[in-house]
């Protein structure tokens, strides 16, 4: 449907004609109350740390850009020497993320956030103008603006965030259903963006790819005059490809709902699709066309990526970092697949306070969208197939709803709720499309759900600010401050001040190495109190060691005088209940060859500000006399 019928689509109701009127004559309008709303709802989050989680990821990603990866702009010649496994965490990742930080000067988590809040800025405007190809002004306002508050987040710092304008910039260029053909130099674009979404994150670029060649290959479906029946030969192959994908998906997974939700939709959607062309068959594939576009899209996407891994390559080795890439994933499957219900059980129903139900019923609707839009979208193609709709219409609904049904993939593995929400629009423009000429009486009241999510999430956000500004605030000391670079509730600043008061006191300006199984939470500190010498080994969760990097770490502590260690982990271990072997060596060397000499305590209490912060034990190298 192109831009100018969809935004004439007959409203079901009153208010939605009105206010897709007063929009359509205020062009601006719309563009200025999103960037509004956008800036109620986001901008305290960047002018305030709100609890420590959020510190983490920035700090963790400035010392790997920084001190592990890059000097100057420069590879680090010391990666040479280092292992390509998890704990080697800086290469378990494209270098996207931390060549941003490294190369924008992004040192403090201030710069961090401001930076992502400019990115994600785009993200109501961008969902504005592409909602509009599937349904009227006002509704896709109404989703707009419902992105701006739940879809986006300014002060997580995951490649997710930087990649979702990206994303939905190939779907502006896929979206409209009357454009036959994108040229060759939009689809080099095309293929541009692709492969700096794969520098951020190279699965998401991969499954970008199958997105973007589904979606070009039923933008060059059509009545192939001249030919009858037309030749399918290339077609088939194309759909047998898909095919091939999806078994070998299956085959990969570990969960029985992981598949179902991937899967099910996804294999009914190429049943059907079999069945559409023995019923039209005058449908063909314009080969030229198609092969045309597809390599130019296939080179340019090729670009950045391809240099990316020849740079790295060159310094770790091509074999090594391709197993970086690629290997680790698999080895490490369990860590990020954690199946639907177990990630839905992850964010949901943690308490009864109104506050939780009303966040957890959100998320536990935004899980299901993907998987629940694609089977309606295949119910309604299977309905389809009886009504006499003009064959343009027909290929129209087939290319909108393989964007849903291919693009899903982009969330796998969803271990978490980003990089669930960075990709949820495109969910909400499939079915919007679906739903865009009805005429059901339910209709209106389903415009209801984000409009009244939105004013609960107006009244949250600025009980939240008030809270905020009765809380009494503070930037710490000066390693603090330096390394955050925003006011933070005065009793975090207060232990963060204590963590460096122990650890500058007990380590005395000597190298100190990290040993922490939560995740590179107690790593965080190195960006606060320079450790002097690079750790390349952060990575320590359960299931992540193995005898090389337990060698390699064993081999590492010989150059540091000092280690921290997270004291639940020390006392796990000292209990004999600690279920990691290879993180029970490295702590039972550092007990043969260090001293303990000092503690910090994280505070009992259940202060949200205070998530995560963890107790430590510093040791010093013993001293032979």
């Amino acid at each position: 449907m192109n831009t100018a019928l969809s935004r004439n689509l007959p409203a079901t109701d009153a208010w939605t004609q009105t206010a897709s009127s007063w929009l359509a004559r205020r062009p601006w309008a719309g563009a200025i109350l999103l960037i509004s709303s956008y800036l109620f709802f986001k901008l305290q989050n960047v002018v305030m740390v709100q609890s420590f989680p959020f510190v983490i990821f920035p700090l963790d990603a400035i010392y790997i850009a920084d001190k592990l990866l890059f000097s100057a702009g420069h590879l680090r010649p010391e990666i040479a020497g280092t292992l390509p496994t998890l704990s080697n965490v800086g290469f378990a990742y494209p270098p996207g993320i931390y060549l941003a930080i490294h190369w924008l000067g992004l040192d403090s988590v201030r710069e961090v956030f401001l930076f992502l809040f400019a990115a994600q800025l785009a993200v109501p405007l961008l969902a504005y103008r592409l909602l509009q190809e599937a349904t009227d002004r006002a509704t896709a306002f109404l989703l707009a603006a419902f992105s701006a508050h739940y879809l986006t987040m300014v002060n997580w710092w995951s490649p997710d965030f930087l990649i979702q304008p990206l994303l939905l910039v190939v779907l502006l260029a896929l979206a409209p259903a009357r454009r036959f053909r994108l040229s060759l130099s939009a689809w080099a674009g095309l293929g541009l963006v692709t492969g700096l979404v794969a520098l951020l994150k190279h699965n998401e670029g991969i499954f970008l790819v199958g997105l973007c060649g589904t979606g070009l290959m039923f933008q060059c479906l059509g009545p192939v005059a001249g030919q009858t029946p037309p030749r399918r030969r290339l077609l088939y192959c194309l759909l047998a490809v898909h095919f091939a994908f999806g078994t070998i998906f299956a085959a990969q997974v570990l969960f029985l709902d992981t598949a179902l939700y991937f899967l099910l939709p996804y294999f009914c959607f190429l049943i059907l699709f079999l069945d559409f062309l023995r019923h039209h068959p005058e449908t063909g594939l314009f080969e030229g066309a198609f092969i045309a576009r597809a390599a130019v899209y296939l080179a340019a996407a090729a670009v950045l990526p391809a240099a990316a891994f020849l740079w790295i390559g060159r310094t770790l080795g091509y074999a090594n970092y391709w197993h970086c890439l690629f290997g680790i994933g698999f080895e490490h499957q369990h860590l990020w697949e954690k199946g639907i219900t177990g990630v839905i059980r992850l964010y949901t129903w943690r308490s009864w306070s109104p506050v939780k139900i009303l966040h957890s019923s959100v998320a536990a609707t935004l899980f299901l969208l993907p998987c629940l839009t694609n089977v309606l979208s295949v119910l309604w193609l299977w309905k389809q197939r009886r009504e006499k709709t003009p064959l343009p219409e027909v290929l129209a609904t087939w290319r909108i709803s393989a964007l849903g049904v291919t693009g899903i993939f982009i969330l796998y593995p969803l271990e978490g709720y980003h990089i669930l929400v960075s990709k949820t629009l495109l969910s909400l423009f499939v079915l919007s499309w679906w739903l865009r000429g009805s005429r059901a009486r339910w209709l209106p009241l389903l415009r209801l759900v984000p409009a009244l999510l939105l004013l609960a999430a107006g009244a949250l956000t600025a009980g939240r600010a008030l809270r905020a500004l009765r809380q009494p605030r503070s930037r710490g000391g000066p390693e603090v401050s330096r390394a955050v670079g925003l006011p933070m509730p005065a009793v975090l600043a207060h232990e963060l001040d204590r963590q460096v008061e122990i650890l500058k006191r007990s380590v005395a300006g000597r190298p100190y190495y990290v040993i922490d199984s939560a995740g590179e939470t107690l790593f965080s500190l190195t960006s606060i109190v320079d450790n002097i010498r690079p750790q390349y080994y952060i990575e320590m969760r359960r299931r992540t060691l193995g005898p090389l990097d337990t060698a390699a770490i064993i081999a590492d502590l010989a150059k540091f005088d000092a280690v921290i260690i997270n004291a639940d982990d020390y006392s796990t271990q000292a209990s004999g209940t600690l279920n990691d072997p290879y993180l029970k060596q490295i702590i039972m060397h550092v007990n043969a060859h260090y001293d303990r000499v000092d503690a910090y305590t994280a505070p009992l209490t259940k202060d949200p500000a205070l998530e995560q912060v963890t107790s430590f034990f510093v040791f010093r190298r013993k001293v032979h006399g």
